[in-house]
């Protein structure tokens, strides 16, 4: 995350839920869209209740929105 300075993606203006899913009671998953200058940088976040406390089970991030989104539109238009 180091990398992700305003040198690199250019000045963060914020965030967006992209996705909210529960699995289970004691299992989510939340995607967020962090909104720099440059480009999107999506950060997802798993959170696991083992018993009464939320604890983070994983947390990624990634630059590859633009290329799902375009997969996405893809598989749409075939089903049509």
């Amino acid at each position: 995350m180091a990398g992700l300075n305003e040198d690199f993606v250019g000045k963060l203006y914020g965030h967006e839920l992209m996705f909210e899913k529960k699995l289970a009671d004691s299992y989510i998953l939340f995607s967020y869209m962090v909104k720099y200058d440059r480009q999107p940088i999506r950060f997802t976040f798993q959170f696991y209740k083992p018993n009464t406390e939320w604890v983070i089970y994983s947390f990624k991030y990634d630059g590859n929105i633009s290329e799902e989104v375009e997969e996405a539109a893809k598989l749409y238009n075939f089903r049509l």
